[in-house]
């Protein structure tokens, strides 16, 4: 048999990934096999074994791209001229515009980790993994004067975690969450933190306190 070129290989890795997200949303974890998983993506269990050994790889698989997606957006943030309108939009994007079946995976995921000591340390990585990269971000951007916190970086990406994982539970869990209703209020308490500056005068402000004016 023929080996697959790369971008084959990718494609046929991503397409069993989407099969397993879909079973494990549906069915969970443990009422989810390999077999179902095969017959989902339309792959004989020797195809499939080519790319993961087990459940948990999977669920490594899951989280890793999950991990590739979310510091494409981040970087997307960084570099849009409005700062918290970009913000506002990844919010929106991830805590609003998921699809009730991605919210389900993630609490199938989050109650395997509390027993499953593979898929708790890959949960708990990409965890950080979040924290740490709005923490990078928000210091940034303070840098670039772009943001005057009230608060250390750590913390905030810390609370906008918190708040993320708030609303993806309370829409996985409850059929009736308005989350629209309440995004402008977790809105306006992340710039209370975050304290967005005005386009036009980071510059300004950073030569004020830079170069002082010398009073003859």
């Amino acid at each position: 048999m023929p080996k697959l070129d790369e971008t084959t290989q990718r494609a046929r890795r991503e397409h069993i990934l989407d099969a397993a997200e879909h079973c494990f949303a549906r069915e969970g974890f443990h009422r989810t096999s390999m077999q179902d998983i095969c017959r989902e993506a339309g792959v004989s269990p020797g195809a499939f074994y080519l790319y993961f050994s087990s459940k948990e790889d999977l669920i490594a698989g899951i989280c890793e791209r999950e991990k590739t997606a979310l510091a494409q957006a981040l970087a997307s943030v960084a570099e849009a001229p409005d700062f918290m309108a970009a913000l506002s939009q990844l919010g929106q994007t991830y805590c609003l515009e998921e699809p009730r079946e991605k919210l389900r995976l993630h609490l199938e995921i989050n109650a395997e980790a509390m027993r499953n000591p593979a898929i708790g340390h890959n949960v708990r990585a990409i965890d950080d993994f979040v924290a740490k990269s709005f923490e990078r971000l928000l210091s940034d951007a303070k840098a670039k004067g772009r943001i005057n916190p009230s608060a250390d970086e750590a913390t905030i990406a810390q609370i906008i975690s918190i708040l993320g994982d708030g609303l993806y539970l309370r829409r996985a869990l409850d059929p009736e969450f308005d989350g629209k209703a309440c995004m402008p209020v977790i809105l306006s308490l992340i710039s209370s933190l975050i304290g967005p500056v005005a386009e036009g005068t980071e510059n300004s402000d950073k030569a004020l306190k830079t170069d002082p004016v010398q009073v003859e």
